[in-house]
C-alpha cells in the first residue's frame, strides 16, 4: 500500500472520529438540554406546592351562618349543601338537640340543634336574615345535617386571625371550637364535630 493510500485511510479515520465526536457533543449537549428542563419544570411544581402550601395555612376557606344569635364558620372542606330547613320528624327519646331526621333527595338525615347544644342565645325573631337553614356536613358523604341561620357566606380566613383560649374547650364546646376571630365569629372543627358521639344516634362514644 502506497504512502498516499495509507494517508487517506487514516485522514478517512480521522474525520469519522471526528464526526463521531462531534455527534457525541451534541448528543450530550441535548441531554444537559433535557436534564435542565426536567430540573427546571420540577423546579416549578415544587414552587408551586410550597406556594399552595402557604396558601392553605395562610387562608381558610369558611362558611358562616348564624347558630342562634352566634355567628359561626366551618372549613368549607366540611360542607356539602345548605339549603331552606324541610320538614323535620322528631324522634322519640333522644336529646333535646336532636331535632329529629329528615328527607333530602331522599336520603334520611339526622337534624341538629347545635344552638341548643352549645347553648347559644336564640336568634331574634326580627332579625330579617335569620330564616331557617340546614347546613348538611360530612367529610366523604353526607353526615347530618345542622339547623342554622342566615343565607351562608363564604369568606377567606388568615390563620393567624383565629384565636383559640381555654374558654372555648370547656363543654358544651369543647373540642368542637377551633378559635374565635376578632369581630366574635367561632369557627368551628369540622373534624372533631363530625366526630362528637353526641351528634349521633344510638352509636357509641
Amino acid at each position: 500500500m502506497s504512502g498516499v493510500q495509507m494517508d487517506k485511510r487514516w485522514q478517512s479515520l480521522l474525520d469519522r472520529l471526528a464526526k463521531a465526536a462531534k455527534a457525541m457533543e451534541e448528543t450530550l449537549g441535548h441531554s444537559d438540554a433535557r436534564t435542565k428542563n426536567v430540573l427546571d419544570e420540577r423546579a416549578k411544581l415544587m414552587a408551586f406546592a410550597v406556594a399552595r402550601s402557604r396558601s392553605e395555612e395562610l387562608n381558610l376557606e369558611v362558611l358562616t351562618f348564624f347558630l342562634g344569635s352566634q355567628r359561626c364558620g366551618i372549613p368549607t372542606r366540611f360542607v356539602f349543601e345548605m339549603l331552606t330547613l324541610p320538614t323535620v320528624t322528631p324522634l322519640p327519646g333522644v336529646a333535646p338537640h336532636v331535632s329529629g331526621v329528615c328527607s333530602v333527595r331522599g336520603q334520611v338525615l339526622l337534624v341538629m340543634d347545635l344552638a341548643q347544644l352549645f347553648g347559644f342565645p336564640a336568634a331574634k325573631a326580627d332579625e330579617t336574615e335569620n330564616h331557617p337553614q340546614l347546613l348538611i356536613v360530612g367529610a366523604e358523604r353526607p353526615e347530618f345535617g345542622v339547623i342554622c341561620q342566615g343565607f351562608g357566606q363564604t369568606a377567606r380566613l388568615a390563620r393567624s386571625a383565629v384565636s383559640s383560649s381555654a374558654e372555648l374547650s370547656v363543654p358544651p364546646l369543647g373540642r368542637c371550637a377551633a378559635g374565635v376571630t376578632a369581630d366574635g365569629m367561632l369557627l368551628l372543627d369540622g373534624k372533631e364535630l363530625l366526630k362528637d358521639s353526641r351528634l349521633y344516634v344510638n352509636q357509641p362514644g
